[in-house]
């Protein structure tokens, strides 16, 4: 009887186990410039965002010269609620290189506590000291591929979460059912001989 009590208990905790929401979330990022910058017009790559700390923890995002990663960049994560043209919430996302000379502006139409990803924004945005918007910039480097400053919007982009693996609420029950199976066949089998 005792078995019993403790193989329902079990199954009705392993039944009540919910999804969680992972945090940080990397997401897989591709976008297409208006303009040709030595001859590519696309950004592709990865990024991971801790929206609870407000904090990437990895990126890798490859553009007309070259990738921003954690080794030979930085990044910076601002939010305006709301901008002040269009009148909605942003977050903006930038890299910049070592150099200093290329730079990397992502704008998503959300916030923070609600960022998934989806709403790339390609257009022009007023901010409390100036405007800004989606770019890809290129500042002029000696014997480098940009022979003077230039840079390029977007014309679209889209970031989508990477999936994790994480083993759902039904194989989670199946694997503590058999567990607590096979040691209740053992407890049943040590009772009976003895």
């Amino acid at each position: 009887m005792k078995v019993r009590s403790v193989l329902v208990a079990t199954i009705v905790a392993l039944s009540a186990v919910t999804t969680a929401q992972a945090t940080p979330i990397t997401y897989s990022f591709s976008g297409t410039l208006t303009s040709t910058l030595n001859g590519s017009n696309t950004v592709a790559g990865t990024f991971t965002l801790d929206a609870a700390t407000a904090s990437l923890t990895d990126w890798s995002l490859t553009g007309p010269l070259g990738t921003f990663n954690q080794a030979d960049s930085n990044y910076s994560i601002a939010q305006w609620t709301p901008a002040i043209s269009p009148n909605a919430n942003f977050v903006g996302l930038s890299f910049g290189d070592l150099t200093g000379n290329n730079h990397l502006w992502l704008r998503f139409e959300t916030t923070l506590g609600a960022f998934d990803g989806s709403t790339f924004y390609t257009g022009s945005i007023i901010v409390p000291g100036g405007s800004t918007g989606s770019e890809y910039f290129c500042g002029p480097i000696p014997g480098g591929a940009c022979s003077g400053p230039g840079n390029s919007p977007f014309s679209s982009g889209s970031a989508t979460p990477v999936a994790a693996a994480v083993p759902e609420p039904a194989s989670m029950l199946l694997l503590g059912a058999g567990i607590v199976g096979m040691g209740a066949r053992r407890w049943r089998n040590r009772h009976l001989r003895g």
